[in-house]
């Protein structure tokens, strides 16, 4: 028997583009309040799946939406290297205070499943899984309430991994994947 503890990790995939995303349409939303004529965004300039989108901190790119990565923009770039290799893409400045407050919708959206969440850093959350999966019926079953209520709650995807300990529930998370317990070892294995 495993002396690690079943754990939930939870992820929200590229996370401070989302918030950052979430920062710019607040900003251009609160600019048109008071016009007469509001012009709308459609909402593929805010989906960095379809639309270029670019994240930078400190004139370097740390993240960049899959139609810029498509375009040759690497996180590590410099602001000039990034633009020139996607001219079109919406360039967005990282602000670390609003991704932590925003992940706490998050957070709170997990909370309302379970309660002892732990957030990691901004975009990961962990959690007990033994109590919780009990009450809700097994793990499946508190995956899946998880990945509803922060859909339902904050409109964001996020991403569910359980496992033996939190390094092998963090490796599980992006691929969805519940380890089976005992069975994290081979999990991590190479």
């Amino acid at each position: 028997m495993s002396t690690a503890t079943r754990t939930v990790a939870v992820t929200v995939p590229d996370w401070p583009l989302l918030a950052a995303l979430d920062r710019h349409q607040r900003r251009g939303e609160s600019e048109t309040q008071g016009q007469v004529e509001v012009e709308v965004e459609s909402p593929s300039v805010l989906d960095p799946a379809i639309a270029p989108v670019i994240l930078l901190d400190q004139h370097r790119v740390t993240h960049a939406g899959a139609a810029a990565r498509e375009a040759g923009v690497l996180p590590g770039m410099k602001r000039r290297a990034a633009r020139a290799a996607c001219p079109e893409a919406l360039v967005l400045e990282a602000d670390r205070e609003h991704e932590s407050a925003l992940f706490e919708l998050v957070a709170a959206a997990v909370d309302t499943i379970a309660a002892g969440v732990d957030v990691l850093r901004s975009g990961v959350l962990l959690m007990s899984a033994r109590g919780p999966a009990r009450h809700q019926g097994g793990e499946e079953a508190l995956a899946e309430r998880i990945l509803d209520a922060v859909a339902e709650l904050t409109g964001w995807d996020c991403a569910v991994g359980i496992a033996d300990g939190h390094f092998a529930a963090l490796l599980a998370s992006p691929r969805g994947r519940i380890v089976h317990e005992d069975r994290s070892a081979e999990y991590l294995a190479p």
